[in-house]
């Protein structure tokens, strides 16, 4: 997939991480974070982010340049989230991002989108559960438009495709390796 995508377009410029999944466990129910589910969320929230910057990094360094943004969450922060197996991997993508840092400089630089509350499907049914979550964060506003070259962007996809580019933006002309970036939680 790679080659083709370096072969049709001429190059890799930027990878953004964002593929994740969770499973809602109360946290003090321990017995419900099963094996399998254990081995699910981390293949996805972290083995995946690992396979897809290795597989773009000769390419990138072929070029002496790119920008490898992970999707980590404010759950790698706090220890709380939607369960105890989510906010641990999360954490992961964080230690993750600062030792691919290390591992891919100088040319292509690597960074951290940690957002809060995001209001996307995983929320569907449980509005509560985000909002109590949220009020929690240490930061936390409330976005109802983002105003974009005079166009209201009112789903949430569209928000959080305007701050990753801005982010991946700022990766590739950061003078710094490793950047973790918290975002506020963001309910529509």
């Amino acid at each position: 997939m790679i080659e083709t995508i370096e072969r049709e377009l001429g190059t890799i410029d930027i990878l953004v991480n964002n593929a994740g999944i969770t499973r809602y466990i109360p946290f003090e129910d321990l017995e419900a974070v099963t094996e399998e589910i254990w081995d699910e969320l981390y293949a996805t929230n972290v083995k995946g982010m690992l396979y897809c910057a290795r597989a773009v990094a000769p390419f990138m360094k072929k070029h002496h340049q790119g920008a490898v943004v992970n999707i980590g969450s404010i759950a790698g922060q706090t220890g709380l989230g939607s369960s105890l197996p989510y906010a641990v991997f999360k954490a992961a993508v964080h230690g993750l991002t600062k030792s691919l840092a290390y591992a891919l400089a100088p040319h292509i630089k690597v960074n951290c989108v940690v957002p809060g509350a995001v209001a996307t499907r995983w929320w569907d049914g449980r509005e509560e559960m985000m909002r109590k979550l949220a009020s929690n964060l240490p930061v936390e506003e409330k976005i109802s438009f983002i105003f974009e070259n005079e166009m209201i962007l009112k789903k949430i996809e569209e928000v959080f495709s305007l701050i990753l580019t801005e982010i991946a933006l700022k990766c590739e002309k950061s003078a710094y390796n490793t950047k973790i970036e918290e975002l506020s939680s963001f309910i529509l």
